[in-house]
């Protein structure tokens, strides 16, 4: 997992074949289709850890820590919705990726993978949001709130509630305990320049995108409520799936459902 040097930061991304744990792309790998990863807040590239080898084999997967999360430095200028995608549609170009490519984002990645949809036109030709938080004014205020909780009390106040409150029901200790790991791998500035990314955020242009589009909601998702979803799938004339007793942490809690949506609807 190399580290990359872009124009506004340096970012923690890797580059892996999907249908094994951790191989390695070359450039002598046979590529049926590319597929570039936005997490969610909170997270990192490891939330689709356990989905890669699921995934059916041909696969070129590029995973990346967003600018300020994770291993990826905060850019000095801050960060926005869409300055994400443009880091993202960065690290694809010095990747050398031509041609076509899907992208699959959960929760504010969901709102990165709509702005590289809208910004790369043509070369998006599918788009998989899990969990896509819709941008409100009530959101504003949620995650107003949560920067200053993080900054009074540290990244430990979202590590112990968050696990907590955020899965659904049937979720395990383990599930509980990688969130909360994800969680507490995070830095108060970088969670709270996140936070306000997504207190700011809009939809941008959702006429734009002309990617095929699937939305997968889980019933128990507290953190983007269906009618959210719903939004979003009149935006963009997009597919819903819901997930029966799913929460907000789609791969962690379901990898091998969310494997076969992802396969099944990329064909």
């Amino acid at each position: 997992m190399p580290f990359i040097q872009l124009s506004t930061s340096q970012v923690h991304y890797s580059d892996f074949l999907s249908g094994d744990f951790a191989a390695s792309y070359t450039p002598s790998s046979t590529i049926k289709k590319t597929v570039v990863f936005i997490h969610g807040l909170g997270s990192s590239q490891n939330f689709y850890s356990p989905l890669i080898p699921l995934l059916p084999a041909g696969y070129r997967c590029i995973l990346l820590d967003s600018p300020g999360s994770a291993r990826s430095s905060l850019p000095q200028k801050g960060v926005t919705i869409r300055s994400i995608a443009e880091t993202a549609l960065e690290l694809v170009e010095k990747l050398n990726i031509t041609g076509k490519f899907s992208v699959v984002g959960h929760s504010m990645g969901c709102l990165v993978v709509e702005h590289i949809a809208q910004l790369a036109g043509e070369r998006v030709e599918e788009m998989v949001m899990l969990g896509p938080v819709y941008p409100s004014e009530q959101l504003a205020d949620v995650f107003g709130a949560r920067i200053k909780t993080v900054k009074e009390n540290g990244m430990e106040a979202m590590g112990n509630t968050v696990p907590k409150t955020a899965l659904g029901p049937a979720a395990t200790t383990t599930q509980r305990a990688i969130v909360r790991e994800l969680l507490l791998g995070q830095t108060v500035e970088g969670y709270s320049a996140l936070c306000n990314a997504i207190a700011t955020s809009t939809v941008g242009e959702p006429e734009k995108v002309k990617a095929k589009t699937l939305i997968i909601a889980g019933s128990e998702d507290k953190s983007a409520p269906l009618d959210g979803c719903k939004k979003h799938q009149k935006d963009l004339n997009a597919e819903l799936e819901i997930q029966e007793g799913m929460g907000h942490w789609h791969v962690v809690e379901r990898p091998e459902e969310m494997a076969k949506s992802l396969a099944r609807f990329f064909g």
